[in-house]
């Protein structure tokens, strides 16, 4: 204690006597100290980045180990990505011929729909035409100079369900010249008449009279009466309601016509007049065609 005591003194004494060594003194501790907590924070420092340094070594080794691998597989996805792009390129390629394919049938459909519009419009005006022509045929068969349509006599212009058909040849389901006309097919053979009153056949059906009267059609619904003489007198040589068609009895045996009695007539002549309404007549038709007729229609 007394050693403690003396230097406490001694110091203080010394410090009273020599301030600036004092000063000296602590400026130098001072320097120290701060010289002592660079120095560990540097150390610090460096110790850290060494242990980074190792960390980073040991990834690169470890990465180094693992990159033969990745470079493996790297090299694996490249071929298959370059499988993986030539699939696609002839893919490409087919799905080109296809679209190509596809561009050619789009360019026929699309010639198909201006032929098909062509011929529609070609159809419009036929039809159009055949109506025009239809009217004219129509007007002809009103007109009272169609001798050849309706004959000379007082009757109507002919019509479904109320006609009848006279004419010089057998009556069938065509025409063959100078032999055969066709059911309401007007020829030079034939007239093609409606209701009506017809005082002489003579004046009423000339062509079928000059060309010996031998077939008659007569349509459902239709009457049709013969008289022997002029003006309705005489003998009733036919009195019969259609459907029916008469051929003349001479022929009955004739191999060229026999046929038209029996045979399966074009549509729609088949199914207006079938065979069970087709028969030879009861006499020689050439006899009835100088009196007169009468055609009524229900």
């Amino acid at each position: 204690m007394v050693f403690s005591t003396r230097s406490r003194y001694h110091r203080q004494d010394e410090e009273k006597r020599h301030p600036n060594a004092t000063m000296k003194r602590k400026r130098s501790s001072d320097i120290n100290i701060f010289n002592m907590s660079m120095l560990d924070v540097i150390f610090s420092a460096l110790g850290a980045i060494l242990i980074l340094f190792l960390i980073v070594v040991v990834e690169l080794e470890n990465s180094y180990d693992d990159n033969d691998e990745l470079v493996s597989i790297i090299e694996n996805q490249s071929a298959k990505l370059d499988q993986t792009q030539k699939e696609l390129k002839e893919t490409a390629d087919s799905l080109e011929e296809v679209a190509e394919k596809l561009r050619r049938q789009k360019q026929e459909t699309e010639d198909l729909k201006d032929e098909a519009e062509r011929l529609r419009k070609r159809a419009n005006d036929i039809e159009n035409k055949n109506k025009e022509l239809n009217k004219k045929v129509e007007d002809l068969k009103r007109s009272p100079n169609n001798k050849k349509q309706q004959g000379n006599g007082q009757g109507e212009i002919p019509k479904p369900n109320c006609r009848v058909h006279f004419t010089g040849l057998i009556m069938g389901d065509e025409y063959v010249h100078e032999h055969v006309s066709k059911v309401y097919t007007v020829d030079s053979f034939s007239e093609y008449v409606g209701k009506g009153d017809y005082p002489d056949n003579s004046k009423a059906f000339p062509r079928s009279v000059k060309h010996t009267f031998d077939g008659i059609a007569i349509d459902k619904g239709t009457r049709l009466i013969l008289y022997s003489g002029k003006n309705y007198s005489g003998d009733v040589l036919l009195n019969v309601k259609g459907p029916r068609i008469i051929n003349n009895t001479i022929w009955r045996n004739d191999s060229r016509y026999a046929k038209y009695n029996t045979k399966t007539f074009q549509q729609p002549l088949q199914s207006n007049y079938p065979q069970s309404v087709r028969q030879w007549s009861v006499s020689d038709m050439h006899d009835w065609s100088y009196g007169s007729s009468k055609i009524s229609c229900e």
